[in-house]
């Protein structure tokens, strides 16, 4: 997830693109059919979905409302938000799992 990050926001490579880059790398003999890609698609969350929206209307020169903008952003921010609490969590626990260990190894 962290290079999918560095990827979609540093190198400013869409997330749509990054998805479908993940096709190319299925074992030999497995086909991906339309359908495999439309039930991909249709679990992807809606942040994701807007956007992939916002890059192409961009790239096509289409005008994009600031409303549409910010509403990516914030999805993103979201997201960056959920994954820095989820890393939190599992960085406690760890440690409370460490500190355990150690208070048994001291008991011994």
């Amino acid at each position: 997830l962290d290079q999918w990050m560095i990827l979609s926001l540093d190198k400013n490579i869409p997330t749509s693109l990054l998805l479908l880059s993940r096709v190319s790398t299925l074992p030999a003999g497995h086909s991906v059919t339309y359908e495999d890609l439309r039930r991909a698609v249709a679990h992807l969350p809606d942040s994701l979905i807007g956007e992939a929206k916002i890059t192409l209307a961009a790239k096509s020169g289409e005008k994009i409302d600031n409303r549409s903008r910010i509403e990516a952003v914030r999805a993103q921010e979201m997201m960056i938000k959920e994954e820095k609490d989820q890393q939190a969590r599992k960085d406690l626990l760890a440690s409370e799992k460490d500190r355990i260990k150690e208070e048994q190894l001291a008991k011994e």
